[in-house]
This record gives C-alpha cells, structure tokens and sequence, in this order.
C-alpha cells in the first residue's frame, strides 16, 4: 500500500487553494483601492457643488460606483420626467431602482468571496483526510513488518503532519480574507446607501429638470 501519490496529490490540492485564496484577496485588495481612488475623484468633480445639469457629463472615474449609481439614478429620473407621479411615488420609484443598482454592485462586490468561504471550511478537512490516510499506511506498515519503531513509521507519520499542518495553514488565512472583505463590502454598501439618499433629495429638489437628465 504505497500512499505518496494520496499525499502528493492532497498538498497539490492544498497549494493551489492556498493559491487562489492568495490571489482572489490581492486581486479584490486592488480592485477595492482603485474603485475608492476613482470614488473620491468623483466625489471632487462632481458632488463638491452638486449641479444637476452637469451630473450627466463624463467624468474622470470611470471605474467608480458612484459614477454608476448616479449614471443609474439618472436613467430612472429621465424615465420618469413625462409621468404624472406625486412627489412619494417618484421617491419611491428612483429608490427602487437605485436600491436594484446597489445590490448588483454589491454582487460585484461579493464575487469570488463564497471560494474563501469554501477554502477555508473545506482545507481543514482536505488535510485531515492527508493525516487519516498517513497514519492508515502507518499500520498498514506495522502489520507487514511486525516493527512500530520510529524508523518504521517516521514517514506515514510525518506526512500525515504535513497535510494537517498545510490544511491549516490555508484554512486559516482564506478565513481572514473572508472576513476583511467582507467587512470592506458591508461598509461599501453603507457608503452606496448614503449616496444613493443624497442622490434622491437632489433628485426631488430638481424634479423639473429630469427630462435633462
């Protein structure tokens, strides 16, 4: 019973989570950082002063949700210009729509993130199944050769500790990426929210102006 390909194969695996949980939080990491840098520069150009009429020129952050929720919030404003809606059912409709583009950025946002999930509740196990089977070829050892000295035993052993220990080690940092980027998408969606509320009073204020938009 020889279990090097079992092990081989079970720290392969391991590696290449511990790769993509790497990867998916530095890849998120930027993203996050030059969609913030594009937020603030929108944020100056546009929202300093707010100026309705000029909320639907280019701007310079492309890649800023803001932009787009305002591009969004716009496009639902110039729907509405020719209905004959009360004030409250015109709130209530750019809210919606407005609410519909938060969670699609937010499921944006969240890409990728139930692999760090999975990673790290699945890696403890891919390693426990590495350590079961070392110490499986461990015994099978001592029953052929009737000896439990360390000589004997050494290598199950230790490459049963060996996929415990990576099983860990991935687990445990693709946990704490869930986390932070979590934490960072929670707070994202609170700043779309309170964008979305300043949108909307600007949007009333300037009612007679949608069909501009």
């Amino acid at each position: 019973m020889n279990s090097s390909w079992v092990i081989d194969t079970t720290l392969y695996l391991l590696t290449f989570m511990s790769f993509l949980s790497w990867s998916i939080f530095l890849a998120k990491t930027v993203a996050a950082w030059r969609s913030q840098r594009a937020t603030a520069n929108y944020l100056a150009a546009q929202w300093q002063t707010p100026n309705w009429q000029a909320l639907h020129r280019a701007t310079n952050a492309p890649e800023s949700d803001l932009a787009q929720l305002t591009y969004a919030g716009l496009a639902i404003c110039h729907e509405c210009a020719d209905d004959a809606h009360t004030t409250e059912e015109l709130y209530a409709m750019v809210s919606a729509g407005l609410g519909q583009e938060i969670k699609q950025l937010t499921r944006t946002r969240e890409s990728w993130l139930g692999v760090l999930a999975s990673v790290s509740s699945v890696a403890p196990f891919v390693g426990l199944f590495g350590t079961v089977w070392g110490i499986m070829h461990a015994l099978v050892v001592i029953g052929e050769t009737g000896q439990a000295t360390i000589a004997v035993v050494a290598g199950p052993i230790g490459e049963a500790l060996i996929a415990t220990a990576i099983g860990i080690a991935t687990a445990v940092p693709a946990l704490i990426f869930y986390n932070v980027l979590m934490r960072n998408t929670r707070l994202h969606v609170t700043q779309l929210e309170a964008f979305a509320e300043r949108f909307l009073r600007l949007a009333l204020k300037h009612r007679k102006q949608w069909s501009g938009a």
